[in-house]
C-alpha cells in the first residue's frame, strides 16, 4: 500500500513542482553554484521522476524486500536474455 502511495505522489505533477523548487530553493545554499545547481536540477529532475515511477512498482520492492516471491519470467525476456548471452560469448570468443 505505502508503495502505491509513493508512487502516486512522485507521479503527481504538482508533488514534482514541489519538490523542485524545494531543491532550487537549496541551491540557494551554494551561492557560488547557484544557477549551475538550478540548472541540473531543471534538466534532471524529470528524468528521475521518470526513473522513481518506473521502478517504484509494487511487485518489485516487495519481490526485493523478501516479503514476496519473485514473478515468474516471461518467455520472450528469457528467451531474449538467452540469445543475447549467446551472442556476447560468440564476440567474446571470437576476438580472444
Amino acid at each position: 500500500m505505502a508503495v502505491i502511495e509513493a508512487h502516486s505522489l512522485i507521479s503527481s505533477p504538482s508533488v514534482q513542482a514541489e519538490a523542485i523548487d524545494y531543491t532550487k530553493g537549496m541551491c540557494d545554499s551554494f551561492p557560488s553554484y547557484a544557477d549551475l545547481c538550478k540548472q541540473y536540477v531543471d534538466t534532471l529532475a524529470p528524468m528521475v521522476f521518470r526513473m522513481l515511477a518506473q521502478y517504484l512498482q509494487p511487485d518489485m520492492v516487495c519481490t526485493e524486500l523478501g516479503m514476496c516471491k519473485p514473478a515468474p519470467a516471461k518467455p520472450f525476456v528469457t528467451l531474449t536474455a538467452a540469445l543475447l548471452g549467446r551472442a556476447r560469448s560468440a564476440a567474446g570468443g571470437s576476438s580472444q
